[in-house]
């Protein structure tokens, strides 16, 4: 009985210090989001999924997360929300645990931009609404959005062709698909990369594009 002691108490103490060690990865990696002054964001989000963590990193530096950013200013435009989740994504394990959180390699990242009625209607200078049944309007006129030539439009009878002035590629290294939601008045950009985004390199590093070429 003493030795079942002895192992609950051990195994407690290691659950314990990884949490605390997932935890202080993730606050780091958060913290660089706000306050880092490498991106302009209103709230970030950072959550390693993998269990037990330090074991993980230890034997493979290699964990599965996800990364939420709101309000992002990027290069004059406002993006609500950018969602990431990422499946074999490597730490520099080293680096990590000294608190210089840089990704060196990932299998597969799903990347999601979300942008709400009011910043396209902002972005391209005319009122956009999404209704409730998903018609989608700009200034009272029907319009469908679609990504047309690496960029995003919004297409209708008596409209023409509109593009969203919106820097694509640094969010989305890929071919996204669009799709609207009624009820949240929103519309997303999603697409699967085997790379960072450009715009979380400057916090996180450039892996894939620099690794993959």
């Amino acid at each position: 009985m003493v030795i079942v002691g002895l192992l609950l108490v051990l195994l407690l103490v290691l659950v314990v210090l990884d949490v605390v060690a997932k935890g202080f990865v993730e606050a780091r990696v958060e913290d660089e989001f706000r306050n880092g002054g490498r991106i302009q964001v209103e709230d970030a989000d950072f959550a390693i999924d993998s269990f037990p963590f330090v074991a993980r990193m230890a034997a493979f530096g290699e964990v599965s997360a996800t990364l939420h950013l709101e309000g992002i200013q990027e290069r004059g435009v406002t993006v609500d929300a950018f969602d990431l989740e990422v499946d074999g994504l490597v730490f520099d394990r080293v680096s990590a645990f000294n608190g210089d959180v840089q990704v060196t390699d990932l299998d597969q990242a799903t990347t999601t931009v979300t942008l709400s009625e009011g910043t396209i209607g902002d972005a391209v200078g005319i009122p956009v609404d999404v209704a409730a049944d998903g018609t989608v309007t700009a200034g009272e006129v029907t319009v469908t959005p679609a990504m047309e030539g690496g960029e995003l439009v919004l297409t209708g009878e008596g409209v023409g062709r509109t593009a969203v002035p919106f820097p694509i590629a640094r969010f989305l290294p890929c071919d996204p698909e669009v799709a609207v939601w009624p009820g949240q008045d929103e519309v997303t950009l999603t697409c699967v990369t085997e790379q960072l985004p450009p715009v979380v390199n400057r916090v996180l590093g450039e892996a894939g594009a620099r690794l993959r070429g």
